[in-house]
């Protein structure tokens, strides 16, 4: 059983997934994952809504979103909102003390 606070998390990095990756306004991604979360928490009988949090959020806005996205840059954002909802921010503080590429050239170019 997953927490109470850990859920609070994981759902608002689904929304700011959704809203981030896949151009959501910000009502819209609130109310598509909390359809998805009242669905999951009404599971039947022997399922355990639980299941959707051995998922990334990102791979459930996809789901939700009914696409993939990828793209350079993609993988630190979703970090920072990972880092932000998940630990107060501590992990986003200690991310920028590593030297990043400039968002608008790809490494090696």
């Amino acid at each position: 059983m997953i927490s109470f606070q850990h859920s609070e998390a994981f759902w608002r990095v689904v929304e700011d997934c959704l809203v981030e990756f896949h151009r959501y306004p910000v009502r819209t991604a609130v109310q598509a994952a909390g359809a998805l979360r009242t669905r999951l928490q009404a599971a039947p009988p022997g399922l355990s809504g639980d299941l959707v949090y051995h998922a990334e959020p990102f791979d459930v806005a996809c789901d939700i979103a009914g696409k993939e996205v990828s793209g350079y840059g993609i993988d630190l954002d979703y970090e920072r909102l990972v880092a932000l909802h998940f630990d107060g921010g501590r992990r986003l503080m200690a991310m920028r003390e590593r030297p990043l590429p400039p968002r608008d050239k790809k490494p090696g170019n």
